[in-house]
């Protein structure tokens, strides 16, 4: 299954290249894998080889056949080896890219970049009906949704996306600025860190530090200019420290330049986190519309272009690392002044909520103000309120027909938290 992505041109080692292009050439012409004693055979008969090279391949192909392949072993080959082979991949697309560069072909060294992003295996790519019509009921069990999902942290979202983001899908917050973009995203992450979850949070516009701070407010429950007086080694302090402590999950918060930083070198960060210990359950960013594309359109004049570019990636990222990824863009200069930001109040380009899987957006509280109680504003005209509460609206939802859907929400800015307000 491994002969439509395994090139001999990713490995460095001579010998590795050799029993690489010996054996797809096998499976090419006898379509089945060959044995080791096949594989002696072709060496055997393999005149272009220098003695000492014929030697070595010799001892690596009994080093290959001395490794006992238990059940342990097949499955974590069968599990790790596309990403093994997508690392050696990327390997090979950096020295090729780097040649190019030298020669001067700027295009041949980014096709060179984005041609090592296509090696996958399909394997699993083709479904079939009737065959497979009983994976219905285990796709979509209670304990599966469960399982793939994230939720928001506010359960009337929460129920209408069945259970919130699942694994592979893109999530994005609509609103103008200061409305709460920033803040929706690290509700969310602080949710999921008292899930137990593994969060990484890259943010390019909010420091590091202003991002940890709204953390601490979000999952201590305590308001900034309270948490801030507090002294390091208070009881109060250790009081909040020791229950922040009790939740299993963890944050990552990763600042980075947002103009410098595309999708791709997101992965490669979690792919760095993944060598140290295990990978994130959920990607946070914010927000995608400071980034840059890592594809050739990345160089054009077009910046919508670009941008469109940008959430395709981000969907590609939450695919590959196989989890959600919440990110957030910003409302036009129409959307800062509409009652209700929509889908075509999206800044830049709406080409960038066509691969998203939910799109929320978030608005200010809004009330109908009479020409005689506020001169210079028209009868029927809706005037903004400075008011603490949120509305939330379903711009999309690629899994259900629930668009238009909204709820008012209670913005505590000083916990970085949305609350559904108690009723009057």
């Amino acid at each position: 299954k491994y002969n439509r992505i395994l090139l001999p041109e990713h490995w460095t080692e001579m010998e590795g290249k050799w029993v690489i292009r010996e054996a797809v050439a096998h499976y090419e012409e006898f379509k089945r894998a060959p044995k080791f004693q096949t594989m002696r055979m072709r060496l055997d008969a393999d005149t272009r080889l220098k003695e000492d090279q014929e030697e070595l391949i010799g001892r690596w192909l009994n080093k290959l056949e001395s490794i006992e392949l238990d059940d342990a072993t097949i499955e974590y080959v069968d599990t790790n080896f596309e990403a093994f082979i997508r690392y050696r991949a990327t390997l090979h697309a950096l020295r090729t890219g780097h040649e190019h560069l030298q020669d001067g072909d700027e295009d041949a060294a980014v096709n060179a970049v984005y041609e090592s992003e296509r090696i996958r295996l399909i394997k699993d790519d083709w479904h079939w009906l009737p065959d497979e019509a009983d994976e219905y009921f285990k796709h979509f069990s209670e304990e599966n949704i469960k399982k793939i999902s994230i939720p928001v942290g506010i359960t009337e979202i929460d129920e209408v996306l069945r259970g919130g983001l699942r694994r592979g899908e893109l999530g994005v917050f609509v609103a103008s600025l200061g409305v709460g973009k920033s803040m929706a995203l690290v509700h969310i992450g602080a949710h999921a860190y008292r899930l137990g979850k593994r969060v990484a949070h890259f943010t390019f516009e909010n420091s590091w530090e202003e991002t940890q701070a709204r953390y601490m407010h979000n999952i201590m429950k305590v308001d900034s200019d309270v948490l801030s007086k507090l002294a390091p080694d208070s009881d109060e302090y250790l009081r909040l420290r020791t229950q922040m402590d009790s939740y299993t999950g963890d944050i990552a918060i990763i600042e980075l330049p947002g103009s410098d930083t595309s999708p791709a070198d997101i992965e490669n960060y979690i792919m760095r986190l993944d060598e140290q210990d295990k990978p994130p359950d959920i990607i946070l960013v914010d927000y995608a519309d400071l980034m840059k594309s890592s594809r050739r359109s990345a160089r054009r004049s077009d910046r919508w272009q670009e941008l469109g570019s940008i959430y395709e990636e981000l969907r590609q990222v939450a695919s590959n690392m196989d989890v959600p990824v919440w990110t957030a863009s910003q409302a036009n200069r129409e959307g800062a002044k509409a009652s209700a930001v929509r889908t075509y109040h999206v800044g830049g380009a709406i080409g960038k909520l066509n691969v998203a899987d939910v799109a929320i957006t978030i608005s200010r509280e809004t009330r109908d103000v009479d020409k005689s109680l506020d001169a210079g504003h028209g009868d029927d005209e809706e005037m903004e309120i400075d008011s603490e509460y949120r509305i939330f609206r379903i711009a999309k939802l690629r899994r259900g027909a629930q668009d238009g859907w909204k709820i008012r929400l209670l913005a505590r800015y000083s916990q970085a938290r949305f609350e559904v307000p108690d009723p009057i």
